[in-house]
């Protein structure tokens, strides 16, 4: 995996920042320098003014870290791409290209991640209760845990359940324990994954479950890993302002959702502004914050 500094460097030269140019007024020319070479670390708020300059989130920034060149991650990026732009009816095209060929088990799986896409687009298109049992089938006769089946995993998860939901989650969580470095693109995967079955299990109400994985993924999120690191947190002070509704925990997610915007990420943001906004449903409305733009 590229280093923060490689990937910084070359976004950079991509941008025609000169070294002196982009550490102007945010860090010193040698400090950024030392960084880029490997050297050294960033503080995290020098870093957020950095990828601010360049004009790249948090997200976009991970991506450019951990880009797999994988025919398959080639389409996912692709179909990702798609959607951020909204371009539905290519999308359906391209599920209607995937239908067409022989449906060997991974070509079943692109099809659901397709489908999963879709339907955030347009509801007519959705997982049938055919396909929900085939994607509860697959993961429970997986013998080897890889990243296909991670990103399948974070694409259909909301069709399990809780059962299921759970004691898969704890057996990906074992894996990033046993198996993964802290630092590559998988254990990355891995930690999105236990993220999204917190998020669910959130939205069911199943609140003990969803402090169950909070506890146990915490500590094995790395350092650089931002946007997980800012996204548990959000969790974890919606957790606590339900448990103890203390205005701390109210102005520490305002303050979470303001990064969010500060560095333009739409996901991170609308990923806990529904969260944050279902704590007062029942009071009244919510304390106002500034809408996303």
């Amino acid at each position: 995996m590229k280093s923060a500094g490689q990937v910084i460097r070359n976004i950079r030269k991509s941008r025609g920042y000169t070294l002196k140019q982009l550490s102007d007024g945010i860090t010193s020319y040698s400090t950024l320098a030392a960084f880029e070479r490997g050297e050294s670390q960033l503080a995290f708020e020098v870093l957020v003014e950095i990828l601010d300059k360049l004009n790249i989130t948090l997200g976009e920034f991970s991506r450019y870290m951990n880009k797999p060149a994988t025919a398959f991650y080639k389409w996912l990026w692709k179909i990702q791409d798609l959607f951020d732009a909204r371009e539905l009816e290519e999308l359906k095209m391209e599920l209607e290209l995937l239908e067409s060929k022989s449906q060997v088990k991974s070509d079943k799986c692109q099809i659901l991640i397709l489908k999963n896409f879709i339907n955030m687009l347009d509801k007519s298109i959705y997982i049938d209760d055919e396909e929900t049992k085939f994607i509860k089938d697959y993961f429970w006769d997986i013998d080897e845990w890889g990243e296909f089946d991670i990103v399948f995993f974070r694409s259909t998860s909301h069709k399990l359940n809780n059962d299921s939901l759970m004691s898969l989650s704890l057996e990906i969580l074992r894996l990033i324990e046993e198996e993964l470095l802290p630092n590559n693109y998988g254990a990355n995967q891995y930690i999105g994954a236990i993220l999204i079955s917190v998020h669910l299990f959130y939205e069911r109400k199943e609140y003990d479950d969803c402090r169950i994985l909070v506890r146990k993924v915490e500590p094995l999120i790395p350092s650089q890993n931002l946007f997980d690191l800012t996204r548990l947190e959000g969790f974890k002070n919606i957790l606590n302002y339900r448990e103890n509704p203390k205005l701390i925990y109210i102005d520490n997610l305002k303050k979470i959702l303001d990064y969010a915007q500060y560095v333009d990420d739409n996901y991170l943001y609308e990923a806990l502004y529904h969260l944050y906004e279902g704590l007062f449903e029942d009071n009244g409305g919510i304390p106002q914050i500034p809408d996303y733009e």
